[in-house]
């Protein structure tokens, strides 16, 4: 594998940088896709894709689709595009995954399996295993990793946001009470028992007050009412988002956040939740949300220039795993999938679309996080 530096991006002045940037994104693709090692000529490899392009998280999985198709485009200029793809959409449903995933182990006979969310993840990695298929897992529970030689999260960790959010109540609110509601999926169930609850509850001199609800509820009036009974000084949230709008319609009906801090994550990144709403809410999330590097810009510019909409963060890690499929196809082919957790762990940081980043030796990618906050409808760091 190649190391690669971007000598193209020093010593620019800022005025020319922003003019260059479509060019600096292009030589940045060609130099580092070109500088891979081929696939030997003969059958192309083939890559199976389950992302959910219908249901609860179609749109999600509708981003991710678009910036697996501008990589693919960017792999064919570079002529690295030596392998083919078929996607299936899990319906935002874990029966629907495990057949898509049967489907393209058995009658596919794909080369190696990307799945994306959790739940969806946990759901594939069986047929995956079963079927010795080396899985990257776009999602961020991290035991999806731990469960398999074969298996990398290509994703954000709920570790990295939940140590940035312990960390920010630590420092502002450790003599306060603070409550935690989060959505009763695998990745917030588990973040929590695992790591929010041991961790505040070593820091807060007041135990800690955890709610949960179910992602298709439209009711929290239940669960805000016990919240605020307990005089909460911060409440933090966690969950996918979409299921925000009638949550904080009911926070604020009930005035909780006047009384009350909200500091959350991810999920905070994709609600439809009208920006005086947000206003002043914590967020804790990649580097890419605050301050972007120079790939980050320009991949914003290309994925609005092919799409006509603005990335988010899930494009952009989308993007990143799909235009380095070569290279782990290399990896797998040459050593096998065994070694390709070490292999990663190896390159040690590099930086992409969406900031600096590196893999922990049981194949979690660790990506910089920092925590921000809702200022006029947009996050500013912290």
């Amino acid at each position: 594998m190649t190391t690669f530096s971007y000598p193209f991006l020093q010593n620019r002045q800022p005025s020319r940088l922003v003019a260059l940037l479509p060019c600096v994104f292009g030589t940045f693709l060609l130099l580092s896709l070109t500088g891979c090692g081929k696939q030997p000529e003969g059958t192309k490899p083939k890559i199976g894709v389950i992302l959910p392009q219908t249901g609860l998280l179609g749109e999600i999985g509708q981003y991710e689709k678009n910036a697996f198709d501008l990589a693919f485009d960017h792999l064919q200029l570079a002529n690295r595009k030596n392998f083919d793809a078929v996607f299936e959409d899990g319906q935002s449903d874990k029966k629907a995954v495990a057949a898509a995933a049967n489907k393209l182990a058995e009658i596919d006979r794909v080369d190696l399996l990307v799945t994306s969310t959790t739940g969806a993840s946990l759901a594939a990695q069986p047929i995956a295993h079963r079927a010795q298929l080396p899985q990257l897992a776009f999602c961020m529970g991290s035991e999806v990793a731990r469960n398999s030689p074969s298996t990398v999260r290509f994703y954000i960790g709920v570790e990295e946001e939940a140590k940035a959010i312990i960390e920010f109540v630590e420092k502002h609110y450790a003599n306060r009470k603070v409550g935690l509601l989060h959505a009763s999926e695998a990745q917030w169930t588990m973040a929590t028992k695992d790591i929010y609850r041991p961790a505040l509850d070593s820091i807060l001199q007041t135990p800690l007050i955890v709610e949960e609800y179910d992602v298709k509820d439209k009711d929290f009036r239940a669960q805000i009412t016990r919240l605020q009974q307990s005089g909460l000084d911060l409440i933090i949230i966690l969950g996918y988002g979409f299921e925000f709008g009638p949550l904080f319609s009911q926070l604020h009906e009930t005035g909780f956040v006047k009384e009350t801090t909200i500091v959350g994550g991810w999920g905070f990144l994709y609600t439809p939740v009208p920006a005086d709403q947000l206003e002043g809410v914590y967020v804790a999330g990649p580097m890419y949300i605050y301050e972007k590097n120079l790939l980050g810009v320009a991949f914003d510019k290309a994925f609005f220039d092919k799409f006509g909409r603005r990335a988010n963060f899930d494009a952009a890690f989308a993007y990143e795993l799909a235009i380095r499929i070569p290279d782990i196809m290399d990896i797998i082919s040459r050593n096998g999938a065994s070694s390709l957790k070490d292999e990663l762990v190896k390159q040690g940081e590099r930086a992409g679309v969406f900031g600096k980043y590196h893999f922990s030796p049981d194949g979690n990618m660790i990506v910089e996080t920092a925590v921000g906050r809702y200022r006029s409808g947009i996050i500013v760091k912290d």
